[in-house]
């Protein structure tokens, strides 16, 4: 199987974003269903084609599609016992969908319409990130593990709740709505996040967020 998977159910979508990838050197492969795809995934890691953890490093995923839905396929690759980072594209989208995706371990959660650099720079952070985790993983990296769980450490309960729903890309206002307090005290959550975090942009929030995901640091 290909690095990078595509599941989308949208025929010309689906081919757009699979040339997208294709364009700046990654090995893509695209699927009209969840089900093929996850028939095909499974199929080959009983067969002992996915010893190297390597392949495929990310998938690419639409949540709704006839049939088998995406979140219930992330459901079901988790349950496997798979970690492979997902994101996902909708064109439905909502924050109660994005905190049911990003509390089964999707990376991230995109609209459609989407700019296409948007989503070829978030693929390739998390192909760094894998290879960052793997490294750990092995042992060679164990330091920079150590120093991200240092890092979360510095963080009180809710201000990690509040790290995590940032890093989803949810606005403070959907904090807000979703935690039961005012937009202010969200703010103050978010600057403080950021401090202790040594970090100066959401971007570089949802990547740091990702790297620990994967490192299960965080849930």
């Amino acid at each position: 199987m290909a690095t990078v998977v595509v599941v989308d159910d949208d025929d010309a979508l689906r081919e757009a974003v699979v040339a997208s990838l294709q364009s700046v050197g990654l090995e893509v492969e695209g699927f009209a269903s969840a089900s093929a795809f996850l028939d095909r995934y499974l199929a080959d890691a009983l067969n002992g084609a996915l010893a190297d953890s390597s392949v495929p490093r990310c998938a690419v995923m639409d949540v709704r599609m006839p049939g088998l839905s995406g979140l219930e396929a992330l459901r079901r690759l988790r349950e496997s016992g798979s970690s492979l980072p997902v994101v996902f594209v909708t064109g439905h989208g909502d924050v109660e969908m994005a905190v049911s995706a990003m509390k089964l371990g999707a990376v991230d959660f995109l609209q459609k319409p989407f700019r296409e650099q948007k989503l070829i720079d978030l693929v390739q952070a998390m192909l760094a990130s894998t290879a960052s985790v793997q490294s750990a993983e092995s042992g060679q990296d164990a330091p920079r593990k150590q120093a991200l769980d240092e890092q979360l450490k510095k963080l009180t309960q809710r201000e990690r709740e509040v790290f995590l729903l940032v890093a989803d890309g949810l606005r403070s206002k959907q904090i807000a709505g979703v935690m039961g307090i005012s937009e202010k005290t969200v703010e103050e959550y978010r600057r403080r996040i950021f401090e202790k975090l040594e970090v100066k942009s959401a971007p570089m929030l949802a990547s740091l967020a990702t790297e620990m995901r994967m490192l299960k640091l965080l849930q």
